[in-house]
């Protein structure tokens, strides 16, 4: 029988190795529950976006909490503190933009959050905050994080470029190189299309977009 080296026994150097093992097999298994937990998530943000694209509002039921909340630079005037209070914006979306649908193209979840990046498209059918429809069809990317509490989606954080969607929609223009006061300029001068009026008391004034 081989010696064991000074200090150790036959008997330690086998409790050694099968603490190593034992702790290899555990961080071995909390890997793979933490990439479960991830896929999970991932595949509720994938059919929290399939809900949205068929306005099937009764899904949210199983996918947000009751006191889900939104955050969007983009939107300030939307107040978004409950799941109810998200299906009515949802609703009034709807109604500005009847084809709106949402393309994920990237996700990368972390421990309780997932982050994601996608494509909104829609055509202006109706009117939204002091904008009229135009009848035009914008396409925008957009990007935020989703925060999940007992398994389901509890917080979010949206933004998108309010600018870019103006423009495709037909109520901004941009002034013409040639046109600019300074073609030099580092900044491009931007001439509404539209000079809607504008009512104190209408609400939100900034256009619709990705919930």
């Amino acid at each position: 029988m081989a010696a064991s080296p000074p200090g150790f026994s036959g008997p330690s150097l086998l409790a050694t190795a099968a603490l190593v093992l034992v702790a290899s097999a555990c961080g071995e298994d909390r890997a793979v529950r933490e990439a479960e937990r991830d896929a999970a998530r991932e595949a509720a943000v994938r059919a929290l976006a399939d809900a949205l694209n068929d306005r099937d509002w009764a899904a949210l039921d199983t996918l947000l909490t009751g006191d889900y909340t939104r955050h969007s630079q983009a939107t300030p005037a939307a107040n978004v503190n409950s799941r109810e209070d998200f299906v009515e914006f949802l609703r009034e979306d709807a109604a500005a933009f009847p084809d709106a649908r949402i393309d994920l193209e990237k996700l990368v979840a972390e421990g309780d959050q997932v982050a994601f990046w996608g494509t909104y498209s829609g055509t202006q059918e109706g009117p939204t905050g002091v904008f009229p429809a135009t009848g035009e069809r914008m396409e925008l990317d957009f990007a935020g994080i989703h925060r999940f509490r007992e398994g389901r989606i509890a917080e979010t954080w949206v933004t998108w470029d309010n600018l870019a969607a103006l423009v495709q929609l037909g109520h901004w223009e941009v002034t013409p190189p040639s046109e600019r006061p300074d073609p030099d300029a580092f900044c491009a001068v931007w001439v509404p299309a539209r000079a809607p009026a504008v009512d104190d008391t209408a609400g939100a004034a900034d256009p619709s977009g990705p919930p």
